[in-house]
């Protein structure tokens, strides 16, 4: 490769630049004091302006000093750099095109040798026992987290023997856990070697949510306790209050129910004949009163031109059962689907039926 020689004798050139640096300073200092604490206000916006101009100017002829100076020094050196980056490029264009190449295969290499990585990552889980962690982040990251591990200066030697003591590292990490919670309760077990992952392998940390799991676990161990016994009071309290009941109803005395008279409505037309006798089965008693009922209509004078029917004749019924309670059941059923009223509890049953229906 041809070297680049400089023909000029560079040594003529200055080593240093002179100037009256230092007085110039002082003076600038000096004059510069005047604008010392210069507030900018609407009545002396102007002046201030004036006074930017003014510092502005000093300030252009400092640095045009510094422009001619470098300009007048660099004006043999301009040329000559444009030569030597016009060198360069010739040689850059033959080193872009082996750049590329050789790039190409370094990134090939250095796929390569990161599935090699993981396989090997693979084999030294099963090795220890910790299969199912192959794809937990840990290691799937592991080659990400080490990047020097794909540099061609990086052995896979090296690389295999910190592959390994990471891999020791976890499996310590799970066997001091099942030591540690060893005589503890299956699902605290269970625990704690799933937190053994999650925790990125440090016992420290899995003691720490171990004990925050028990503590919720007593936490709600207690809570089921207290709702239990809760339950079990109200059940009680049921069973008492029902108790209390059954023995309230067996010792009161039995009462046989008197029938009641039966009276015909006081506006019952003279036509209108008595309800027959009430038969002794409650069910047929009110099948006979409705049946009474309809039988019974206002009479109706013949007229030469047709007239409104009169109202309907009503009954008051009041009746007074002894059944079984399926009869009486049954006899409140009917009631209820043929749209008759009643009353419970010893007061008169009143029935109003609406003959029209």
């Amino acid at each position: 490769m041809y070297q680049l020689t400089v023909l000029t004798d560079l040594s003529m050139l200055p080593k240093a630049i002179d100037s009256n640096y230092e007085a110039v300073k002082t003076e600038l200092q000096t004059v510069l004091k005047k604008y010392d604490g210069l507030v900018v206000t609407d009545e002396n916006f102007k002046e201030m302006k004036a006074t930017r101009a003014e510092i502005n100017k000093g300030i252009g002829s400092i640095k045009m000093v510094g422009t001619e100076v470098k300009t007048r020094l660099l004006a043999p050196f301009l040329p000559f750099d444009a030569k030597v980056k016009e060198l360069a490029s010739l040689a850059e264009e033959k080193r872009n095109a082996l750049d590329g190449q050789i790039k190409e295969i370094e990134a090939r290499r250095r796929s390569e040798k990161n599935a090699a990585i993981v396989v090997r990552i693979g084999e030294e889980l099963d090795k220890a026992g910790l299969s199912a962690l192959k794809s937990h982040e840990h290691f799937t990251s592991l080659v990400s987290c080490h990047p020097n591990w794909l540099n061609e200066t990086y052995s896979m030697k090296r690389v295999v023997a910190e592959i390994e003591g990471e891999v020791k590292r976890c499996a310590d990490a799970y066997e001091q856990v099942r030591r540690i919670y060893a005589d503890d309760a299956e699902v605290v077990k269970v625990k704690a070697e799933q937190f053994v992952a999650s925790s990125g392998f440090d016992v420290g940390v899995v003691c720490e949510r171990i004990k925050a799991f028990k503590a919720e676990e007593e936490r709600l161990a207690e809570a089921r306790r207290r709702d239990e016994e809760r339950r079990a009071a109200k059940e009680r309290e049921a069973a008492e209050r029902a108790a209390r009941e059954e023995a309230a109803r067996l010792a009161a005395p039995v009462v046989e129910p008197v029938p009641a008279p039966v009276h015909a409505p006081a506006t019952a037309p003279a036509a209108c004949v008595a309800p027959p006798a009430v038969p002794a089965d409650p069910m047929e008693a009110a099948k006979a009163a409705l049946r009474a009922a309809r039988e019974q209509t206002a009479p109706v004078e013949p007229a030469p031109a047709p007239v409104a029917p009169p109202p309907p004749a009503l009954w008051k019924l009041s009746m007074s059962f002894t059944a079984t309670m399926p009869k009486l059941a049954e006899l409140k059923n009917f009631l209820e689907q043929n749209g008759i009223g009643y009353d419970l509890l010893g007061e008169p049953v009143r029935v109003r039926e609406d003959v029209a229906q």
